[in-house]
């Protein structure tokens, strides 16, 4: 499988759990059938791997992070 800008949100969180990767996003919608948060609630089982929703991205943007990484 593989991911584009034009994915939807399902691909890409199957896209994700298969390569087992974290998916962080900023839009956890649920408008329509192949939205992420409708995708989670049919595909996820207790082994899936979480996905990190940023509540303001714009803010992450703004701020210099510096964080060091162990």
């Amino acid at each position: 499988m593989i991911c584009s800008t034009e994915s939807s949100d399902r691909m890409v969180w199957l896209f994700a759990q298969e390569k087992q990767m974290i998916l962080l996003t900023a839009n956890r919608s649920m408008k329509g059938e192949d939205s992420l948060e409708q995708v989670i609630r049919e595909e996820s089982l207790p082994t899936s791997l979480p996905v990190i929703t940023l509540a303001n991205v714009d803010r992450i943007y703004r701020k210099k992070i510096s964080r060091t990484v162990c």
